[in-house]
């Protein structure tokens, strides 16, 4: 009888003893959240919004003067004969530039850093009136910067390399001159 009972022991409390945790951490997904990017290989969607204004200013001015007068015995005391010399220059040199980008792109987890934040890189091509426009994006993002969905602004992009670049006819024409346009033109170029 105490064999019988023994053996049933083990089998009513031996699966407990084997029973492991079905929540894993890294895996869980709830049931009533919205799920948000945490794994590489994960989309994030990156709201570009991105202005940048440079200027520079510069100006020299130079002035000289130079006056050269003789003398003459006559009665009016006023100089018979004179020169005057008189040089200025003034430079000013002044850039300007600006730029705008507004965007969304989707953007991939491609890694986590050991602080737990996620490298994310992502490029968007357009092909607008035969001009290919692309548009890449790369940095690190802060999970807590991320919100319900799945959607993060690039101000909040650490390191952040955005890069615009288009190619097509108005693209190749900025960089010619009037002579290569009109030989362009010509067929000759």
């Amino acid at each position: 009888m105490k064999n019988k009972v023994l053996i049933l022991f083990l089998i009513v409390f031996m699966p407990i003893s084997l029973a492991e945790n079905l929540y894993q951490e890294d895996r869980f997904k709830s049931l009533v959240a919205d799920r948000k990017a945490t794994q590489v290989g994960d989309l994030i969607t990156l709201v570009v919004v991105e202005a940048s204004k440079a200027e520079s200013q510069a100006g020299t001015g130079r002035s000289r003067d130079t006056s050269i007068g003789l003398d003459a015995f006559d009665t009016t005391r006023e100089p018979s004969f004179a020169i005057n010399f008189d040089r200025s220059s003034d430079t000013d040199a002044r850039t300007v530039r600006k730029g705008f980008l507004q965007a969304q792109i989707s953007v991939t987890i491609i890694d986590k850093t050991p602080a737990g934040n996620y490298i994310v890189e992502g490029k968007q091509v357009l092909n607008i009136n035969n001009e290919e426009q692309i548009i890449g994006i790369k940095g690190v993002l802060r999970p807590e910067d991320i919100n319900s969905k799945n959607v993060a602004l690039s101000n909040r992009l650490a390191e952040a390399e955005i890069t615009f670049t288009g190619e097509g006819t108005v693209g190749d024409d900025q960089g010619k001159g009037i002579i290569q346009t009109i030989l362009g033109w010509l067929g000759i170029l």
